[in-house]
């Protein structure tokens, strides 16, 4: 979790195990579920914890009281390779071997957008502090940001000659760091791309 408290397994035992970074005792088991699971990550409050599994299937939990707070179903046609929430908790953005992005509202799961620009595997999700932008990088090395607010193109960035492996986004959102398996890191002014 973001606060250091917990830390999860997941895995081909299909269930989710929730522990306590300081007891190491098991807090909890999440489901029992028919599919292995993928990755799990935490919201920044430490409120939510997502999985994806095998099928496409999502699920976030309440990892405080052990209650599934909402399953859906997944549109991707290949394997979720990451998942993100937004700083606020209100949305999850799922990326996928299938080059799409999926962002959905925590509250209700329903898809907001279906971003479609990649012509590789989606890679990597990163929030902006405010949640107005999405940055995404796909295996083809673009890096794009997205507008929340109409799940538009702000900038393509292309300039790595090999996978970005991370992206940071100031606080202002003025600029992007990109790290990249080139060796690189490329700084992007965001008002140019």
């Amino acid at each position: 979790s973001q606060n250091g408290e917990m830390i999860t397994t997941a895995g081909v035992e299909n269930s989710i195990q929730v522990w306590n970074v300081t007891t190491g005792k098991n807090v909890t088991s999440l489901g029992d579920h028919s599919s292995t699971s993928l990755l799990v990550c935490f919201s920044l409050s430490g409120s939510f914890m997502a999985a994806a599994f095998e099928g496409g299937t999502v699920t976030i939990w309440d990892p405080n009281v052990s209650q599934e707070h909402l399953k859906h179903e997944s549109y991707h046609t290949e394997p979720i390779a990451c998942l993100e929430f937004s700083k606020a908790s209100t949305l999850l953005a799922s990326g996928s071997c299938d080059h799409v992005i999926q962002v959905r509202s925590v509250e209700t799961g329903q898809v907001l957008y279906h971003l479609a620009r990649h012509e590789g595997p989606v890679t990597l999700l990163v929030f902006s502090s405010s949640s107005l932008w999405l940055v995404s990088e796909s295996d083809s090395n673009l890096v794009i940001i997205w507008d929340m607010s109409t799940g538009k193109v702000v900038h393509g960035m292309m300039g790595h000659c090999k996978a970005v492996n991370c992206v940071v986004v100031s606080n202002d959102c003025g600029t992007i760091a990109s790290g990249s398996e080139d060796k690189t890191i490329k700084i992007w002014d965001t008002s140019s791309g």
